[in-house]
């Protein structure tokens, strides 16, 4: 079972992974239509404190408890 940090530290690296998709500076090859879809993707991506914040905000029965 993925813990919460586990799944914060996967949301932070596939930021990272969409971003660098944007740089052309380092990733040289990546086809323009792939750069637009990383872009889309990144413009409602969370954060992982926002993923935080957003369930410290829940109560019990929104978490199924």
């Amino acid at each position: 079972m993925t813990t919460p940090d586990e799944s914060l530290r996967a949301l932070s690296i596939t930021r990272e992974f969409l971003r660098s998709l944007l740089d052309s500076k380092r990733t040289p090859k990546v086809p323009r239509a792939v750069r637009n879809e990383a872009s889309r993707c990144l413009k409602h991506y969370p954060f992982p404190c926002d993923i935080v914040k957003n369930i410290l905000t829940l109560d019990d029965s929104e978490l199924g408890e």
